[in-house]
């Protein structure tokens, strides 16, 4: 196990499996917390699919150190959504506002176009849902990698 000296989060790296040029880096790096049985995740992942805020794991590291492998100890109730820019047209900039209101954490790396959401299980889906509604679809897909709520 991996874990910071001080107990505060630190970054795992998972092993990406690149297909026709995407996900557009081979390696994400996601901030987690060393818990007595795994690593508990901090924050909203861009690229691992299955993942959650809140989500505790088991990990096999690989021979430099990256997470070659995962499996779940507990997940949270904690929803994923994935926001892509995907042409010039898109208004996502001016919805970030709005679903932090709501109660989401974003993770941003707007030079790739890629925006990840926490949704707490105490923000309705169907509030989420009408604000990415108004996004442009012909320049913005969505995605919801890990969704959990009922």
């Amino acid at each position: 196990m991996i874990a910071s000296k001080d107990g505060l989060p630190i970054e795992l790296h998972f092993r990406l499996n690149v297909v026709d040029e995407w996900p557009p880096v081979a390696v994400e790096g996601v901030l987690c917390t060393a818990v007595e049985r795994g690593y508990r995740i901090e924050s909203p992942p861009f690229f691992v699919k299955g993942l959650s805020v809140g989500d505790i794991i088991e990990v096999a590291f690989g021979l430099e150190n990256e997470v070659a492998s995962w499996q779940p100890i507990s997940q949270s109730g904690r929803t994923t959504a994935w926001i892509l820019r995907t042409g010039s047209g898109n208004n996502i900039a001016t919805m970030l506002p709005e679903l932090r209101a709501l109660g989401c954490q974003i993770a941003e790396l707007p030079e790739l176009g890629c925006y990840a959401l926490d949704i707490p299980p105490e923000v309705s889906i169907a509030d989420i849902d009408a604000c990415l509604a108004r996004l442009d679809g012909n320049s913005t897909a969505v995605a919801f990698p890990s969704y959990r709520h009922p």
